[in-house]
């Protein structure tokens, strides 16, 4: 065995495989403004879109997935097609470290 492979790991810089089925590519680095691309496809598989203090999460055929309003003196709310607003703290609930 050549001592200089075992030193070197060539796929070091190489992107790893995906483990899953999808890899979702942003098209810029901008988590507020952005389009998702499933990877190799031309095709976006979400937007996201802000506008002041609201933020709206969009499928790739442009039907409203979520929109979150971030507020200064009430709770942020969020609202899922056919529901009510709820509260944000309400649906996304921190997880609770149960005492050893």
């Amino acid at each position: 065995m050549d001592s200089q492979l075992t030193l070197v790991d060539s796929h070091s810089r190489s992107v790893p495989p995906p483990t899953g089925n999808i890899l979702l590519v942003f098209d810029r680095d901008d988590m507020q403004n952005t389009t998702l691309y499933s990877r190799g496809s031309c095709y976006p598989s979400y937007v996201v879109s802000t506008v002041q203090d609201t933020t709206t999460l969009y499928a790739g055929n442009g039907a409203c997935i979520a929109t979150v309003t971030r507020r200064l003196l009430r709770r942020d709310q969020i609202l899922l097609p056919g529901r009510k607003p709820i509260n944000l703290a309400s649906w996304l609930r921190a997880p609770i470290l149960s005492s050893l």
